[in-house]
C-alpha cells in the first residue's frame, strides 16, 4: 500500500505507524509495572521529524499481528488514554475489530484473531463504554479536521498541523496538535 505525497513521484511504502508502536507505545501502555510515558514522547518527536507526511500514517492500539490492547491492561483509564492517543495524534486512526467491543483475550497468536461474533455476549453492542467513547473521539477528530481551524499564528489547524511533546514523564505526555493539547497518563486503576 502506498500513501502518495504532494509530487507525483515520491511515495512511502508504509502504511502503519509501526515505529511508534513498537518503540513508544507498547513502553508507555502496553507494560505493566514498567509503562514509561517518555518512549512514546520520543517516538513521537522521531516520527514526526523522519516522515515526510506522518498524517497519511496509520495509528493503531491492536492488531492481528500483536496481542489485543485488552488482553494487556485490565485498565479501563489506561485503554482510554491509548484510544485518545490513537485518535489525536498525527496519522489515521485504525481500530482493529472489536476494540470497540473490549475484547480481552488474544494475548498470543491465533487468539487476537477469533471471531467477533464469537466474544464475549456474542452479537454486537454499540453500547459499550469503549464505544460509546470511540465514538466521542472519532466525532471530535472528525470536527476538528473538517472545520476550517485557523490557528491564532495564522496557521490551519488540526488536519495539517504535526503534534508536538510539550512534557512526557513515565506517567503523563502533553502534546499539542493545531488547536488542541492533549494530555495522557498511564497510571490506570
Amino acid at each position: 500500500m502506498y500513501a502518495h505525497l504532494p509530487h507525483p513521484f515520491l511515495s512511502i511504502s508504509i502504511a502503519a505507524q509501526f515505529p511508534a508502536f513498537q518503540n513508544g507505545f507498547k513502553n508507555a501502555f502496553q507494560v505493566p509495572g514498567r509503562a514509561n510515558m517518555k518512549d512514546l514522547g520520543e517516538a513521537i518527536t522521531e516520527g514526526v521529524s523522519t516522515f515526510p507526511d506522518p498524517g497519511v500514517l496509520g495509528t493503531f492500539i491492536s492488531s492481528h499481528d500483536a496481542s489485543r490492547f485488552r488482553a494487556i491492561t485490565s485498565s479501563d483509564s489506561v485503554a482510554y488514554n491509548a484510544l485518545v492517543w490513537q485518535f489525536m495524534f498525527d496519522g489515521i486512526p485504525i481500530t482493529y475489530y472489536g476494540e470497540e467491543q473490549e475484547i480481552s483475550s488474544g494475548l498470543a497468536d491465533p487468539d487476537q484473531r477469533q471471531a467477533l461474533w464469537g466474544s464475549g455476549d456474542g452479537g454486537y453492542s454499540g453500547t459499550t463504554n469503549t464505544y460509546r467513547r470511540l465514538q466521542m473521539v472519532n466525532n471530535l477528530r472528525k470536527f476538528l479536521m473538517s472545520t476550517d481551524v485557523t490557528l491564532a499564528t495564522g496557521q490551519p489547524g488540526f488536519g495539517s498541523e504535526r503534534a508536538k511533546v510539550v512534557l512526557s514523564s513515565a506517567t503523563d505526555l502533553v502534546f499539542i496538535k493545531g488547536p488542541i493539547f492533549t494530555v495522557l497518563n498511564n497510571v490506570g486503576r
